[in-house]
């Protein structure tokens, strides 16, 4: 059964514009999706950023993943703590862990939720590192992917840019 995960950037960016050379793109997310390919339509919508939501826009893509699949820090980064998407929930899915970015993407902090944190505080990590495993929220989304959710902020005001144009072309690279 596939699955997916969902990228969600707020207040962000991706990749820096500025070039080849100084661009930000995001390394392979799920171990069973080397290319991040994202989720196309089911009963709960598109996969796409911008795509309805009811009263709202998708804020983020979804990428095909499986449960029980590896998870992957999208760029070099310390783990700050467990994040849970939802109060009151005790759903096994209702985990995640919130990361800052380090090196080169200083600045820039992660909650990727949907997924069960392997790893602990304070542990700096790679880019590509594996931090746990994709949880199955079938049980309250039956007919979509379900997905760990990337939500990405950055700290510093210069760095922000509008998101859409941007993230297809550089997110995958």
């Amino acid at each position: 059964m596939k699955f997916s995960l969902v990228i969600t950037i707020v207040l962000g960016i991706v990749c820096s514009p500025a070039g080849v050379s100084s661009r930000k793109c995001f390394v392979q997310i799920c171990s069973k999706n080397p290319s991040n390919r994202i989720r196309g339509r089911d009963a709960y919508g598109s996969g796409a950023w911008g795509a309805s939501r009811g009263s709202r826009t998708h804020k983020g893509i979804d990428i095909l993943c499986t449960v029980r699949s590896s998870v992957y820090t999208p760029f070099p980064a310390k783990v700050l703590r467990r994040s849970n998407p939802y109060l009151n929930n005790n759903a096994a899915y209702n985990t995640g862990i919130y990361l800052e970015g380090t090196g080169s993407w200083s600045g820039y902090k992660v909650k990727m939720w949907y997924v069960t944190k392997q790893v602990s505080n304070g542990k700096q990590l790679s880019a590509g590192s594996y931090i746990g495993s994709m949880t199955d929220r079938t049980i309250d989304a039956r007919g979509s992917a379900v997905h760990p959710l990337v939500q990405m902020t950055a700290l510093e005001q210069e760095w922000k840019i509008k998101i859409k144009p941007a993230l297809s072309r550089f997110l995958f690279l």
